[in-house]
This record gives structure tokens, C-alpha cells and sequence, in this order.
């Protein structure tokens, strides 16, 4: 934000035509833990051809240390709106639209790239920097529409040192959010701070699902010290899949996330 030499207030943002947002990243899924990389890239609707028509981003690659040197592939699937995040691929898979290959993250969100301790040692120098280029594909011919870069401020966690101390567990609703999705009631969504010190509770984030695609998620920032939310749950009729997350951040910029067994 800045003051013009008319004395206009303009606001100057990041320059960016699409969202782009990395971290180091730390997932327990139930008890299935992962160390890696997010890498959460999406299309919100920036992108002009000369006319002034908007034109979609299909897919990206990020490149930088510790990822394959193709680079990460994430691409649009038929399910993502403008705003959402791209999924990942498969390591060495080539986009085929809505037929890419996605990669296997079962410990967490779509767009984690997990790192094994080789790779992971092998971003080095820290900030460590990362390309992501942006393309559109029309009738089989392949546009970049931009690249920007981004840099993670800490690696992610080695595997000696992703231990559920770093975690917070315990993640219960009271009524549980099934209950609930049928009036859109309240529930409130408690957990157990982290054993681990230096992390700080960032978000949470709640959903339901039925088995026509209805349902939706809501998502809430917390306080640091916070271990405990009251959330209004989307409406749903007949909910058949319920779930909470709850995230937080340590010292470094880390983000740590945790989800237990659905439904809850």
C-alpha cells in the first residue's frame, strides 16, 4: 500500500496473476506421517489474452532444489474450480488434462510433494528458491503464461525428527459433525496442543460430504494458544463424510497439519 503523488492511497499487492504459496511441510493423517514440501499454486482468474478474455492456467511446474529436475507437474483436475488448488502428479507423469496421472498423498492434501532425507538434505543453502511457470493448452498448442519464483525460509523436517510431539492430537467435535450437517448446527471442535514447543495453532478447517457432492468445508483462523473452536457446519442433507483439520505453524514457517479418522 502506497500514496500516490496525487495523493491517492493505491494498494500494489504481489504482482502476481495466480496464487503461489510454498512451505515446508509436516502431515499426520491419522497417523500416516509425511515430510515435504506444499505446493499450492492455482488460477484465480488473472491471466488476459490481447482481447482482454480471460485464459486458464491447465497446469504448472515448480522447479528448485530437491524436487525431480523435470520439476513437480500440478494441473487442473475436472473438479477444481477458479481459486482452488491444483493437484499434483505423479513423478515423470506428463499432463494429459483431466487423464494426468495424480501422484498417491495419503497423508495429506493434494499438492504435497513428500521428500525422502536425501532429497530433502539436498536444498542446501537456505532461503532455498523455487521456479513455478504457469501454461495454458488451447487445441494442442502450449503457452507459458508466466513464471515467478518463491522461496521457502526452512527445509522440512528430516524423518529423525518427525515424531508426533509436533502434532496436535486428540481432535474431537462435540456434537459430532454429521449430527450437526443436517440443521447446519454448531459444533465445537477441540484438540491437544502439541508437546513440542515453539508452534503456534494456525487454522482449522471443517467439512462434510454426502454422496451426491453436496456438503462444503469452512475454514477458521485461530489464535496461537488456541485448543478449541466453535464452527457452524454446512448445511448437508443425508452427510456421509465428516472430518476436521487443525493446523499449525512452528518457528520457522513450518506448516503442521493434522486430520484424524473421518467420519467425526
Amino acid at each position: 500500500v502506497y500514496k500516490s503523488g496525487t495523493g491517492a492511497w493505491l494498494i500494489l499487492g504481489n504482482q502476481l496473476k495466480a496464487k503461489v504459496d510454498f512451505s515446508a511441510f509436516e502431515g499426520n493423517n491419522n497417523g500416516n506421517l509425511c515430510t515435504g514440501l506444499q505446493l499450492n499454486v492455482a488460477d484465480r482468474g488473472g491471466f488476459k489474452g490481447s482481447n482482454n478474455v480471460s485464459i486458464s492456467a491447465n497446469y504448472a511446474v515448480v522447479t528448485g532444489p530437491g524436487l525431480p529436475s523435470a520439476g513437480a507437474l500440478l494441473y487442473q483436475t475436472g473438479n477444481t474450480g477458479p481459486g482452488n488448488s491444483f493437484n499434483l502428479a505423479a513423478t515423470g507423469a506428463v499432463y494429459a488434462g483431466t487423464g494426468t496421472t495424480p501422484a498417491s498423498v495419503s497423508c495429506s492434501y493434494n499438492n504435497v510433494f513428500t521428500m525422502t532425507d536425501g532429497q530433502i538434505a539436498s536444498i542446501g543453502s537456505l532461503p532455498a528458491v523455487y521456479t513455478v511457470s504457469f501454461y495454458n493448452v488451447t487445441a494442442n498448442v502450449t503457452t507459458t503464461l508466466a513464471t515467478y519464483t518463491q522461496q521457502i525460509l526452512a527445509a522440512p523436517l528430516m524423518s529423525s525428527q518427525l515424531t508426533t510431539s509436533i502434532f496436535p492430537t486428540n481432535i474431537k467435535s462435540s456434537p459430532s459433525i454429521l449430527t450437526a450437517a443436517a440443521t447446519g448446527g454448531t459444533v465445537n471442535i477441540s484438540w491437544t496442543a502439541p508437546v513440542a514447543k515453539f508452534v503456534y495453532a494456525s487454522s482449522i478447517n471443517v467439512f462434510v460430504s454426502n454422496s451426491i457432492g453436496g456438503g462444503g468445508n469452512l475454514g477458521v483462523d485461530l489464535a496461537p494458544g488456541q485448543t478449541q473452536q466453535l464452527v457452524t457446519v454446512p448445511t448437508t442433507a443425508n452427510a456421509q463424510g465428516s472430518g476436521a483439520t487443525v493446523e499449525y505453524v512452528d518457528s520457522s514457517f513450518r506448516t503442521i497439519w493434522a486430520s484424524p479418522k473421518s467420519p467425526l
